[in-house]
């Protein structure tokens, strides 16, 4: 094996340890009983569709596709829900049960 080799190994190691490490993080965090109640869940809620009206998104007009990674709870996709196409990637499964909720 040259150095190369093991330097691309070490990093591979390195970003599936903070994968499980950041997948760990967040199914706690979304699986925790107050979470919908911390204020900074419901200001994000109440404040994304006002933030992208102001940036001129007319969030009432279908016809736009919508991608978000790492969606999280979902505020920004319920802030889509009438794009043409809305898509969300997220790897933590209690964040996609919270989103579903929503």
């Amino acid at each position: 094996m040259t150095t190369n080799d093991r330097q691309r190994a070490q990093e591979a190691l390195r970003i599936q340890e903070t994968l499980r490490f950041n997948k760990n993080v967040y199914e706690q965090h979304y699986r925790s009983r107050g979470y919908m109640l911390r204020y900074e869940q419901m200001y994000r809620a109440a404040r994304i569709p006002h933030l992208l009206r102001q940036a001129g998104v007319h969030l009432e007009s279908p016809g736009f596709s919508v991608l978000d990674y790492g969606f999280g709870a979902g505020h920004l996709l319920l802030a889509f829900q009438k794009a043409s196409k809305v898509v969300g990637v997220e790897f933590s499964s209690s964040a996609v049960e919270r989103a579903r909720q929503a």
